[in-house]
């Protein structure tokens, strides 16, 4: 007998797969999402976080059909088609062509169930991949491809131009794939790809379809206008390479492309915004700042700004909104889909055409100044309102006017750069009394050209921006337009957090003026974010304030970790250990608490606190003459006013740290170095006006500017005279104090020095993995004599290694070097007089934090713990050494009931006090099934679990706490917190 579906994904009897006839289901999905899925009709779905995982479409569908549709929609990654005696798991992203034949991939069904997606087991490289077939990816390649191919053909400087003519074919294939009769030649017809083929064969029919499009015969609005220049400059040759566009040619390689199975009605219009990023190209997007915002991340601050005040405000449907840097419309097409859906909620109807307009006119507002990025969001707007009415109504309905200009007084979108204070749009927006002002605006110094009007603003407002990161003004300059209750929320550029230099920005302009109410802080994914970048940033919720409330104020911080779901799939999961909240007073009073909220807790702020105040920094050591810290020599710098002769340091060793030569390592340089033989060099350390030489003679503890991919720095002690380029710096000691140089070459490669920068160096797991050398040398430091044999002796090991001819063994190499490894870190430690839980927060950043977070090494932060794993017994152990003498004064006794399932995807404790004291602490069951004890925890549903990825609670006798089995979970420095948080409930209960 054939089992059902909820039998063949093993889902629990509460959890089933929703009808997609479930409203509730429906509404609880993005705008953009429920229009595709009304046109590819699943027959039920599964929904994750508010996205959908799964669709299912039963034994009579049109497989072929389905395949096209699936693929079109691009955000379900896994579906199921019905057959006779079973089900078929294809990946919703991958498509396959066999025989000229479109085909989803097929995934492993064995493997699937649902514990398997919850946890996110299934989506694993060797089960799920994604590819570049996905059809974002492969429409904007062949897109990105046909418009390089116009530029090249004469429309280089026009650039304008070849956007027009890509954005029109893709609004006439829209019309084609919806369906909509056009009257084009006066003749009442639904236009093919066949015919638009011919079409674009001739230049004038082409033209006169364009015109008549722009018409009030057609649609009207202010979409890629048509002029003189543009009909003299296109060519044949220009619409010969549109039609291949469209033939089903991949431009690139002549070859067969997927255009004919490319859907439109079924594309999200939200698309536009990756055309609206090819057509900027790489080099550009560097240089303006601006990137292309992924739709998940709209979701999120559309999620608390637009969601919330409907929420709070259910009868209304009217929230006007301002992107100050629009782009290609994202923010906005989105925020227009949130006021339709409103409407229709609240009045219980179908928007009509006149009120569509009505909405978007009342509501919607965007600044760029950029034409083309205005005129791309006015086109994303209309084809959103086009979405949604019928075929039949989209023939009748003409787009309103939203650009500036001298007919539309009255605008919506305004072509002007948001820092000229001049403009009408100030005044013009000001007087709308904005609900949110929201968006992506660009990041990046380049982006604040001497005398432009951002760098007049900054003069004028007398403000101090670190790095002339235009972001920076950009967040402050928004108090020009907010009224009395407008909120702001922006994704920035992280480092504004962070940054040395923003130090003056943060503490005297902006965290004392503007309210911050949440957070996000997305660093650690930040490879993962934005396509062919790497850009770490944050989103940022904020108000302009008063300083009495700045004051009062805590702030939702949010810290996400990488997860398999979000390099995956790009859901946006946030567990409950990355939430924090703080005072913002608190942050205004120590800045480098920000850095210490990405990865650590408050239990690494006291911990860092007290290191601060009670122990001497390397630095020190610096500003008190005992060490002389110096960079080595520049060999080119354009910016020089004058060459400096060298001549009389010719024939020094020369320790070269270019990538072929790699002449310094840790704890050894090599013993084959070139001789220095330069004549003269753009810059190099000087003393009284004359090149010291002193400085360049042994011994001298040198080190590079970056940190190695597990927070560790690249120094050795130099043993002969030797120079070197401006990539190393120096440390040279008071009287030649050897001893001294190898205790910080010693701290240099421990553990706590990895634990320390994580935690304070502010673009260390932020920016790159690289620090200040100011923030190197505020390591805190205390001289330990046992720290100088241990170091003797990795150079002795390394020493024998690199220059042996009888080069020792590699594993007999490796497991010296591990050992001295070892009591290297312990003997650094033991320096600062660590506790417990202090020694457990240094290992849980450098076992687990810095390989998953700047590794990209999943496999020890999601390691799963056997049965009766010693790390779960030292978790327990924080709660049995405290609990135990509490309760046994009292005559009661405490203990923990361990609970695992066998197929290791969960543990749960439920900690109990007795009245009998047990022979055993703690005991320990295995359970066939995650969700029978599961039930100790108010039925708290598996979903929320992997998650949230930790769930705690109270009963009567006891408490509990159900986590993953993840050892990034259990870590005994999680136990500490976790431990504080109960005891905290506790004490505030009077338990």
């Amino acid at each position: 007998m054939k089992q059902s579906i909820n039998q063949f994904l093993e889902l629990p009897t509460d959890i089933t797969l929703q009808p997609y006839s479930d409203s509730n289901i429906v509404n609880i999905l993005p705008q953009r999402i429920r229009r595709s899925l009304q046109e590819i009709n699943p027959t039920s779905l599964y929904v994750l976080n508010n996205r959908p995982v799964i669709l299912f479409f039963d034994k009579e569908v049109d497989k072929n059909k389905v395949f096209k549709m699936c693929w079109n929609f691009g955000e379900a990654p896994i579906i199921i088609i019905e057959t006779e005696t079973d089900f078929e798991v294809y990946n919703g992203f991958e498509y396959v062509l066999k025989n000229g034949n479109f085909t989803l991939t097929p995934l492993k069904s064995e493997k699937l169930n649902y514990l398997s997606i919850i946890s996110g087991k299934y989506f694993e490289e060797s089960t799920f991949k994604q590819n570049n077939n996905r059809v974002d990816k492969k429409l904007l390649e062949n897109i990105k491809y046909a418009r390089e191919k116009l530029l090249n053909n004469g429309l280089n400087d026009y650039k304008n131009i070849a956007n027009s003519l890509i954005g029109r074919i893709i609004f006439i294939r829209y019309l084609i794939d919806r369906n909509v009769e056009l009257c084009f030649e006066n003749i009442p017809k639904n236009l093919t790809n066949e015919d638009l083929k011919e079409i674009l064969g001739d230049k004038n029919r082409t033209y006169a379809l364009f015109q008549y499009l722009k018409s009030d015969k057609g649609f009207n609005g202010d979409w890629f206008p048509i002029d003189e220049l543009e009909y003299a400059l296109v060519t044949e040759a220009h619409l010969k390479i549109l039609k291949e566009l469209i033939s089903g040619t991949e431009i690139k390689t002549g070859q067969l492309s997927l255009f004919d199975y490319y859907d439109f009605s079924i594309i999200p219009i939200e698309f536009i915004s990756n055309v609206y990023e090819s057509f900027i190209g790489e080099e550009e997007q560097k240089k303006s700042g601006a990137y292309y915002t992924p739709t998940f991340l709209v979701d999120y601050i559309l999620k608390y700004t637009v969601d919330e005040y409907f929420k709070n405000n259910p009868t209304e449907y009217n929230c006007k909104v301002l992107d100050p840097a629009c782009g290609s419309g994202i923010f906005l097409v989105e925020a227009f889909r949130k006021l339709v859906t409103q409407f229709e909620n609240v009045t219980g109807r179908k928007i009509v055409q006149k009120e569509i307009v009505k909405i978007a006119k009342d509501n919607i507002f965007g600044i760029d100044k950029d034409k083309n990025a205005v005129q791309i969001s006015v086109f994303s707007l209309y084809l959103t309102m086009l979405d949604y009415q019928n075929p039949k109504d989209i023939e009748q309905f003409r787009f309103p006017y939203l650009l500036k200009s001298e007919k539309n007084p009255n605008a919506n979108f305004f072509q002007n750069d948001f820092f000229d204070t001049d403009a009408e749009c100030n005044q013009i927006l000001k007087d709308k009394k904005l609900d949110f002002i929201i968006g992506n605006p660009p990041y990046g110094g380049s982006s604040i050209k001497k005398d432009s009007l951002v760098d007049r603003y900054i003069k004028d407002e007398k403000l101090i921006v670190g790095n002339r990161d235009i972001v920076q003004p950009f967040m402050y300059r928004v108090k020009d337009f907010v009224a009395k209750n407008t909120k702001i929320s922006f994704i920035v550029t992280s480092k504004i957090l962070y940054n040395l230099q923003s130090n003056i920005f943060r503490t005297k302009y902006f965290f004392n003026q503007f309210k911050i109410n949440h957070i996000l802080e997305l660093s650690s994914v930040r490879k993962e974010i934005f396509e062919n970048a790497d850009v770490p940033v944050s989103i940022l919720f904020y108000e302009y304030s008063t300083e009495e409330e700045v004051l009062r104020n805590t702030i939702n911080y949010i810290s996400m970790k990488p997860n398999l779901y979000f390099k995956k799939l790009k859901i946006l999961t946030l567990s409950k250990s990355d939430f924090k909240k703080v005072l913002q007073s608190k942050l205004l009073e120590n800045d480098d608490l920000w850095k210490i909220l990405i990865y650590g807790s408050y239990l690494d702020f006291n911990f860092i606190q007290r290191l601060n105040k009670q122990y001497s920094k390397i630095v020190n050591l610096v500003d008190e003459k005992e060490l002389n810290k110096h960079q080595g020599f520049k060999r080119n710098d354009k910016n020089a006013k004058q060459k400096i002769d060298t001549r009389d340091l010719k024939n020094l060793d020369f320790i070269d740290t270019d990538p072929k030569r790699k002449d310094l390592k840790s704890f050894y340089i090599s013993n084959k170095l070139q001789k220095f033989d330069y004549d003269n060099v753009a810059y190099i350390y000087k003393k009284d006006n004359l090149i010291d030489k002193s400085l360049y003679e042994a011994p001298v503890l040198l080190f590079t500017g970056g940190l190695n991919n597990s927070l560790k720095q690249t120094s050795a002690i130099s043993y002969k005279d030797a120079i070197f380029t401006s990539s190393v710096v120096a440390i040279k000691s008071k009287n030649d104090n050897l001893d001294r140089l190898k205790m910080i070459n010693g701290f240099f490669y421990s553990k706590f020095f990895s634990y320390y920068l994580l935690q304070t160096a502010s673009s260390t797991g932020v920016r790159q993995e690289e620090c200040d050398d100011h923030e190197k040398l505020n390591l805190p430091y205390i001289e330990n004599v046992n720290v100088v044999p241990i170091v003797s002796n990795i150079e002795k090991l390394k020493k024998e290694y690199y220059e042996s001819n009888d080069a020792l063994k590699s594993n007999t190499y490796e497991i010296s070097l591990n050992n001295l490894e070892k009591e290297l870190d312990q003997t650094v430690l033991e320096s600062f007089d660590l506790t417990e839980q202090e020694f457990a927060l240094v290992d849980y950043a450098n076992s687990i934090v810095i390989p998953w977070v700047i590794q990209k090494k999943y496999d020890v932060a999601f390691k799963k713990l056997a049965y009766k794993d010693n790390v779960i017994e030292e978790y327990i152990n924080i709660f049995i050494d405290h609990y135990s003498k509490i309760y046994e004064q009292n005559k009661m006794y405490f203990k923990a009931e361990v609970f695992q399932d066998k197929d290791k995807y969960a543990i749960g404790i439920y900690f109990k006090v007795l009245k009998e004291k047990q022979s055993e602490s703690i005991t320990w069951h295995q359970e066939d099934r995650i969700q029978n004890f599961l039930k100790s925890s108010g039925n708290t549903s598996l979903e929320n679990l992997f998650i949230q990825k930790d769930i705690k609670g109270f009963e009567p006798d006891g408490f509990y706490v159900v986590k993953p089995n993840e050892y990034k979970n259990w870590h005994k420095a999680i136990g500490y917190l976790d431990f504080y948080e109960f005891d905290d409930a506790i004490l505030r209960a009077g338990k």
